[in-house]
């Protein structure tokens, strides 16, 4: 609404400026998250040697010994690495209540502001209606 008010643009484009700020400023997170996968892809052999170990002691039925040094080897392999599977989830966990938020402010605002049905452009000119497509 602010940046709508403020500089006078449509919707169209207050809600494209919004939704393109938003990616980059959370670019620097996507290509952490992305490295960080790269990463995972690099070390998964070494990683199923070490698993395939483990299994042909026992798996879960492996005495606690052997059950902690693989623990130990994979935490010792993703330092060595710089990488782990829960920084893959860093992004989702920031990301989605953002853009959620985002999605359910706009359907609020469709409700609540009249100029939503003039604020569009081009095939999507009415802002207040839901896409045929998915409704």
């Amino acid at each position: 609404v602010a940046i709508h008010d403020a500089w006078g643009c449509p919707w169209y484009m207050a809600i494209s400026g919004i939704t393109f700020g938003l990616r980059v400023a959370l670019l620097p997170l996507v290509i952490y998250q992305m490295k960080n996968v790269a990463r995972l892809a690099w070390v998964q052999p070494e990683l199923e040697a070490i698993t395939k170990q483990w299994k042909a002691a026992g798996g879960y039925s492996a005495p606690p010994k052997i059950t902690d040094g693989y623990q130990k080897r994979m935490k010792e392999l993703f330092a060595k690495h710089n990488c782990n599977p829960a920084r893959s989830l860093v992004g989702i966990f920031v990301q989605a209540p953002m853009f959620i938020s985002f999605f359910i402010a706009l359907r609020h605002m469709a409700k609540t502001y009249p100029s939503f049905q003039t604020g569009g452009i081009l095939w999507f000119s009415d802002l207040s209606i839901a896409d045929p497509t998915y409704a």
